[in-house]
């Protein structure tokens, strides 16, 4: 069973927050990176150099939301500055991609980047969020 993640009215600040309680569940510690496991258990081509992942803990879920990660480069570890132009050309389609869909189905379309071992500890990752509401 899927967790929900309600939105909360707060009346103090006078606007929904979201609460995401199963996000407390998420990877911290872990060795084993997710990105990986898409490549070595076939979720993606060999070819694939640039993907989708689902967000494994996403702080919102249809209908209220989704959120996934684009993943730069089967080399994952490497920074968005450390991309040739080719491999940059290829994230900006994906995410023009992704927004167009997501754009077409939730009145907010949020896409940032974290990176480093402080967003995900065990597993250093460069990689864009898309959190949409």
């Amino acid at each position: 069973m899927q967790p929900t993640t309600p939105l909360v009215w707060n009346p103090i600040l006078r606007q929904y927050l979201v609460n995401a309680p199963h996000r407390m569940n998420r990877r911290e510690g872990v060795t084993a990176c997710p990105f990986c496991a898409d490549i070595t258990e076939g979720r993606v081509s060999p070819e694939t150099q640039v993907w989708l992942h689902p967000n494994d803990f996403p702080p919102l879920q249809p209908p209220v939301g989704e959120a996934y990660v684009v993943i730069y480069s089967r080399d994952h570890h490497r920074t968005f500055i450390q991309l040739t132009v080719d491999e940059v050309y290829a994230v900006t389609l994906l995410w023009r991609d992704l927004y167009r869909d997501l754009a077409s189905r939730y009145p907010t379309v949020m896409i940032f980047e974290n990176s480093g071992e402080s967003i995900f500890v065990g597993c250093v990752q460069n990689s864009t969020r898309a959190c949409i509401r």
